[in-house]
């Protein structure tokens, strides 16, 4: 299912192909100071342009003046990630089944996924490190259209051909969770094992400056504040016919049910977790963010210190017992902060 929400935060989302009016995002952290970029590299470049350009605004500058290599760096992104064991495994002796990876490819992209494996399984902590992996490697190296791109969104059928040879985004996401079952299967097969004993979720995203996109198999979710301190929900858990059931990235028909959505709005800080947060994280069943949970965290994403030790102080709030005393299934938190380049980038 293909949901979609225009940069108008009141216009339509299409789920399906059929048009519904878009719920508004929910106010989070304050606004940030905007130009501050511009102005520094354009003072920085003016000093290297002729006279002539040195008139022209500073926006027309940066699109149309600098080098490609250097509007590539127009946005970098500070990332932490941790996963932990949930205290009714530690009980019972049972390792983290969470997974999570991400990646900054050369163009800016940022990739991130997360995986919770299924409990009952008797290996879902190896297929939500394969999905993963998988889900990642299938996307680091593919041409990516841009998150603007209307032929992103634009489509009421995203298996409907345009005339193009090219995939669109939607399409890449569709391979990507494809890619990822089919390793998750191939390695359960290699090892003896029935795929099913290999379940997991898997939450994949890509963002750049300008928006975020999101495939979704099972529970869990993504949440996006932007430059207006709007939250947003990117995804929804997914749930079963029953209570605690979801579905799984191996169980059959799950790329079918598939949730993606693409959001053309420029990110500020993202955040991916599996479902052990979800009480604590959304507003259930509508799955609105909850402010004092996020507003936090995504002012601690922008803050510039030690990766190690904010990597530490990260894994300290998910074991901290305001966290593990309100849940007890395993773990897995992914912060991303989009962050300017400092003088010293390339």
């Amino acid at each position: 299912m293909i949901k979609f929400l225009s940069p108008h935060r009141d216009g339509v989302r299409c789920r399906g192909g059929k048009r519904q009016e878009a719920k508004g995002g929910k106010k989070g952290i304050g606004n940030r100071e905007q130009g501050t970029l511009l102005l520094f590299l354009c003072d920085s470049v003016v000093t290297l342009l002729p006279t002539a350009y040195c008139l022209l605004p500073a926006a027309y500058c940066l699109s149309y003046l600098l080098p490609l290599p250097i509007q590539l760096f127009l946005m970098n992104w500070r990332v932490l990630g941790a996963s932990v064991c949930g205290t009714s495994h530690q009980k019972r002796s049972q390792p983290c089944q969470d997974a999570w990876a991400t990646r900054i490819r050369d163009d800016g992209l940022l990739l991130a996924a997360v995986a919770d494996g299924a409990g009952s399984a008797t290996r879902s902590q190896d297929g939500a490190e394969w999905a993963v992996q998988a889900a990642i490697a299938y996307l680091a190296n593919v041409a990516l259209l841009p998150l603007t791109k209307s032929s992103n969104c634009d489509k009421e059928d995203p298996e409907q051909e345009d005339g193009s040879d090219e995939p669109d985004l939607t399409q890449l996401l569709q391979q990507a969770l494809e890619a990822a079952r089919t390793c998750v299967i191939e390695q359960a097969e290699a090892a003896g094992l029935p795929p099913r004993e290999c379940a997991s979720t898997l939450i994949l995203l890509v963002a750049s400056h300008e928006g975020v996109a999101v495939a979704q198999i099972g529970d869990g979710a993504a949440v996006m504040i932007d430059e207006t301190g709007t939250l947003t929900a990117l995804s929804q858990p997914q749930q079963g016919e029953y209570a605690n059931q979801t579905t799984f990235l191996t169980s059959e028909g799950a790329i079918a049910q598939a949730e993606i959505s693409i959001y053309p709005i420029a990110p500020q800080g993202i955040a991916l977790f599996s479902d052990g947060l979800q009480r604590l994280a959304l507003e259930m069943p509508q799955g609105t963010p909850h402010e004092r949970f996020f507003s936090p965290l995504f002012q601690f994403i922008q803050q510039d210190s030690d990766e190690a030790g904010a990597n530490e102080q990260l894994q300290g709030f998910l074991t901290s017992p305001r966290v593990s005393q309100r849940t007890d299934d395993d773990l897995t938190l992914v912060l991303a902060g989009a962050i300017a380049p400092s003088p010293s980038d390339p």
